[in-house]
């Protein structure tokens, strides 16, 4: 999300948030971060990385498992398909 926001930011934005991004974790102004958070959300950048996710997921399903030589029906399997499923109903 934030490279696609670096990615379309005019370049006072991105200059901006890279200023941000280069100051320590304890340093950065809470006014700066928040400004980010809503220049991203203008941006587009966090529907971007939603339907990003959502994407990925749902390939994931799409997989058949036949095909996969490591498959094996088990508690971890069916909890990773849960997660992803969870991901995507989330995103939605």
């Amino acid at each position: 999300m934030l490279l696609h926001f670096l990615r379309k930011a005019s370049r006072t934005a991105r200059q901006r948030a890279l200023a941000l991004l280069r100051r320590p974790r304890h340093l950065r102004d809470i006014e700066e971060v928040l400004w980010l958070r809503s220049a991203m959300t203008k941006a587009g950048s966090l529907e971007y990385g939603r339907a990003f996710a959502r994407d990925y997921c749902e390939r994931a399903l799409r997989i058949n498992p036949s095909t996969l030589p490591f498959r094996v029906d088990n508690d971890d399997q069916r909890f990773l398909v849960e997660m992803l499923q969870y991901v995507i109903d989330r995103v939605k």
